[in-house]
């Protein structure tokens, strides 16, 4: 217990103040937002392309960097670069109409800052990154900004081509052509994980859905697993085939959360890559041995799916597709705890070494939870928040909730089990602590000990997060 006192004390402290500490990381700049992308070494020839909104109100002012005006709430673009060997280079670069100019932060804290304006051609900056040798991942943010506090719109691209040409280091070659049109990742492109191949035929065929299609489910009969071992971005386990079970093409307005989620005897996972070229995965979401994946704000686009087995033995399993959250829980008091509904207060994205930020919700509800030991307090139907995590699985993950009143915390981790606390914070605060958290869904409940609704904070964080902020304000260690 004495490892885990300092996160517990340091977030029961900071729950009532954080939110206005962590606005900025003094660069007047949002670091680390919410939405992000990963992308792997070797990710393509082709660019990989983003439609943006450039420009803003804030004038840059983060030496070197001192002309143009972006976006004060956040980035415009957030990578992720994971598994790069030795010196990595990476090349970002835009293009608009007007004239733009682009600022680009090294590093979670922003270690390092980059910016330009025309280098790449008119109206076209690029910034070339060169990646600290030795290192495995690299946080880059991104803002494209405009030079008079306008707003237009512009097209962000991401490579480790260098768009100039070869001999461009030299600062002599003419501008190259224009970039590719931004678009999904081509599904031709065969991923870096052992014999996993995204372009290959899936096994039991394409399918062709609309938002709002009918019947929802869609349902696939098919055997789960394969002779691949999963080691891609943040999913590192399960066995799967080569090729994708399943090639979904979806079209929506990107309003709708789509659920792909599969049942077996079984443990079985899912793997499914995204439109953007980004990977997701679980285990046992849905609750038991069974997966599921809740994709907010579905876009249109390709989706790969694969469904897997936690073991190297194959499985009989069913593959659903849906617009409705499917039912969760078990259980007379719980069985209208639905782990898979739409999250009351949204999704939160939080990697390792970040945070949150503060969440306002209304703690409590009508349901008494009775999972496990977690058999008290009284939650909502639906979870309250959504939390994807990543991380390396070494760290400590803080959830804590903070009130006036008595309120509590469930939560249903990755792997499926339930974690709860009432009064672990100061205050009648309460904090649950996940040890070596790992990479996945953890649907948040903030309830109460009592019947009635209390106003109450979340804050979501790992250790090392934790303790940055407190360095930041000065802070003496608990």
């Amino acid at each position: 217990m004495l490892m885990l006192r300092p996160l517990i004390v340091a977030l029961a402290l900071l729950l009532p103040v954080y939110a206005a500490s962590q606005d900025t990381g003094g660069h007047g700049f949002k670091l680390m937002s919410d939405g992000f992308l990963t992308l792997d070494e070797g990710f393509g020839p082709e660019a990989h392309a983003v439609a943006v909104d450039a420009g803003g109100d804030l004038v840059v002012d983060q030496p070197p960097c001192t002309y143009g005006t972006v976006a004060s709430g956040s980035f415009d673009y957030s990578l992720f670069k994971y598994q790069y060997s030795g010196e990595g280079t990476l090349y970002v670069y835009a293009e608009a109409a007007e004239d733009i100019m682009l600022l680009v932060a090294l590093g979670s804290n922003g270690d390092s800052w980059h910016c330009d304006d025309d280098a790449l051609a008119s109206n076209r900056p690029v910034v070339e990154l060169s990646l600290a040798p030795g290192q495995s991942r690299e946080w880059i943010s991104v803002w494209v900004g405009t030079h008079d506090g306008s707003t237009v719109p512009a097209t962000l691209y991401v490579s480790e081509v260098d768009p100039r040409g070869a001999s461009s280091a030299s600062g002599g070659t003419a501008p190259s052509p224009a970039p590719p049109a931004p678009s999904a990742p081509a599904s031709g492109s065969t991923a870096s994980s052992g014999d996993l191949n995204v372009g290959a035929s899936p096994a039991y065929g394409n399918i062709d859905l609309a938002e709002g299609f009918t019947p929802d489910p869609y349902t696939l009969n098919l055997t789960a697993g394969g002779s691949v071992e999963v080691d891609h971005g943040g999913c590192t386990y399960g066995f799967v085939a080569s090729a994708p079970d399943l090639d979904l093409d979806y079209t929506t307005t990107g309003r709708s959360t789509l659920y792909v989620y599969a049942e077996a005897d079984s443990d079985v996972t899912l793997l499914v890559n995204l439109p953007d070229g980004s990977w997701v995965c679980d285990d046992d979401g849905l609750g038991g041995r069974n997966p599921l994946l809740a994709i907010p704000n579905a876009p249109s686009g390709h989706y790969d799916i694969w469904v897997g087995t936690y073991g190297d033995e194959m499985q009989a399993a069913t593959l659903y597709l849906s617009e409705i959250a499917p039912g969760g829980g078990s259980g007379s008091s719980s069985s209208q705890i639905l782990v898979g509904a739409d999250p009351t207060y949204g999704d939160v994205r939080v990697r390792q070494g970040s945070t949150s930020g503060t969440i306002e919700v209304l703690a409590g509800g009508s349901l008494q939870p009775n999972f496990g030991a977690c058999t008290y307090g009284n939650v909502a139907s639906a979870p309250d928040v959504n939390l994807y995590y990543e991380g390396d699985g070494t760290s400590l993950l803080g959830i804590g909730a903070g009130s006036a009143g008595d309120v509590m915390l469930l939560v249903n981790l990755p792997d499926g089990t339930w974690v709860c606390d009432d009064d672990s914070g100061e205050d009648r605060n309460a904090i649950v602590v996940v040890q070596n958290a790992p990479t996945g869904l953890y649907n948040i409940w903030v309830g109460t000990y009592g019947s009635e609704m209390e106003e109450a904070r979340l804050l979501i964080a790992d250790q090392s997060a934790v303790e940055e902020a407190r360095r930041s304000r000065g802070g003496k260690g608990p």
